[in-house]
């Protein structure tokens, strides 16, 4: 698509560089004065003279039967046939041929022969040939140096012979689940990748030998010890807590009541179903005489063995529950009067909170904006999001083209560009006043068609003023014909 300039182009006397003339096959419709094309069909450059087309000189070129007619052209007019590489030139009527070929073929040179200037006053055509010597005959060889031999042998193996091998027996390994071996008896091999599944829970660390050097548990925990009676048992975490804090440490109850019950049967204790056999801590009882551990019976409980007579001090872990879930309590006064002790599961943590242990944590959500570390928590800020914080607070990043106040921010009419957009035209004005508004005289401007294909046209445009500009044209545009976009 080409460019309109809708005025005349002043180069101020620079050149015109590298510049190509309009291609055509036949004159362009409707010319001006001094309208020139080159014509693709006779390779000629013509100009209008306001009443005709006439070529503009040289030598134009093409095959033979393309040439135009020697009287339609200027007398002296040469023109080059590209297919017989001859030059012709027209006497105003006819076409006059500069010279001849040479005739018939050129002379085929041997190998031995001598090179030539030659004397003859013709011309040789750009495409002549020289025919050179041919091959000899060369003759075959037909015999060979020692023949194939098959061997001796009276009987051959096939080259892709094979031995077989015994075959594997199927049946699957046993699973390792005893202390016991066999030798086995069967007479098939088994393959040398087969495997012997081992089953774990078959086994318990009674039935294994005592170690004899050291044993790491690589940084894991025994759990469920039961409370040490020997100088040499192994003791729970709650047991030494509860000694170093002068605590009778009792073992834990699935469940502690939160009112007063009846102490017959299996029954729903703060939301945990009990069975016969498992650990349960009444401290609610109607009469508090009543209050102590019980191990819960299909008929009446009984008191647990390590708590047959309640001792101010006794100290028991309720493992799971509603209410007491989680949670120490003590006998802390007399014999019947348990309180929740403090450093025992004390703690409920709420939305965002994590407890681990003594440990409370803030936990935000991944996509909350929060985040913590060591030196404590802060928001969490997206990288390149122009926001920063300081002791005084979140802030916004002025960058250039913005600027910020307080509860404010707002462009820098000064830094960022402004665009006006308009539509003009009325078929029969050639100078229209844009006003902009933009404040800045140093403004550029785009004129385009306002219909398909929506093509930029180019006019003279003068910077007016900060707030306008004129456009001018040699021709009235028609109405709305075009827009203009000024930016600034």
């Amino acid at each position: 698509m080409s460019r309109k300039f809708l005025t005349p182009i002043n180069l101020v006397q620079n050149e015109l560089q590298n510049a190509r003339i309009q291609n055509l096959s036949s004159a362009p419709s409707s010319p001006v004065t001094g309208q020139i094309y080159y014509n693709t069909s006779s390779n000629a450059l013509y100009v209008y003279n306001g009443t005709a087309w006439g070529q503009a000189g040289g030598i134009t070129s093409g095959t033979l039967s393309a040439r135009p007619t020697a009287s339609s052209v200027s007398a002296g007019t040469f023109y080059y046939a590209t297919d017989n590489y001859l030059i012709y030139y027209s006497n105003g009527s006819t076409w006059q041929q500069v010279d001849n070929f040479g005739s018939g073929q050129t002379t085929a040179n041997s190998v031995t022969a001598s090179s030539s200037d030659g004397t003859s006053t013709n011309y040789a055509r750009a495409d002549h040939t020289h025919a050179g010597e041919g091959f000899g005959s060369v003759t075959a060889q037909t015999s060979f140096g020692q023949g194939s031999s098959n061997g001796t042998a009276s009987t051959v193996a096939h080259s892709d012979h094979t031995h077989g091998t015994p075959s594997l027996g199927s049946t699957t390994p046993n699973a390792v689940n005893g202390t016991t071996g066999s030798a086995g008896s069967a007479s098939t091999a088994s393959a040398s990748d087969h495997t012997h599944a081992f089953s774990p829970s078959s086994f318990t660390l009674d039935t294994f030998g005592a170690p004899v050097a050291s044993v790491s548990l690589n940084s894991q925990k025994i759990t469920n010890l039961a409370t040490p009676t020997a100088s040499t048992d192994a003791a729970s975490k709650g047991y030494v807590d509860g000694v170093a804090q002068g605590l009778n440490v009792k073992g834990s109850v699935v469940a502690a009541t939160t009112a007063s019950i009846t102490l017959v049967g299996g029954q729903v204790i703060d939301g945990v179903t009990i069975t016969a056999g498992q650990r349960v801590l009444v401290k609610n009882q109607s009469t508090p005489s009543q209050n102590g551990i019980y191990v819960a019976q299909t008929t009446t409980w009984t008191r647990a063995a390590d708590q047959q007579t309640p001792t101010q001090g006794d100290f028991t872990f309720v493992e799971q529950g509603t209410v007491n879930g989680s949670q120490g309590w003590i006998l802390a006064t007399g014999t019947t009067t348990w309180t929740q002790f403090s450093a025992a599961g004390e703690y409920t943590a709420g939305n965002g909170i994590t407890i681990t242990g003594s440990s409370i944590a803030f936990n935000p959500t991944s996509t909350g904006g929060l985040q913590t570390a060591s030196g404590g928590a802060s928001i969490l800020l997206a990288t390149n999001s122009g926001l920063g914080t300081s002791s005084s607070g979140l802030a916004v990043g002025a960058g250039t083209g913005i600027t910020v106040s307080t509860g404010t921010v707002a462009v820098d009419g000064t830094v960022v560009v402004k665009k006006y957009a308009t539509a003009f035209g009325d078929g029969s004005s050639t100078s229209y006043t844009i006003t902009h508004n933009l404040g800045t005289q140093d403004v550029t401007v785009a004129v385009y068609n306002a219909a398909s294909p929506y093509d930029e046209v180019m006019c003279d445009v003068q910077h007016t003023s900060t707030s306008a500009i004129t456009l001018l044209f040699s021709t009235a545009p028609t109405s709305n014909q075009y827009r203009v976009v000024v930016h600034g």
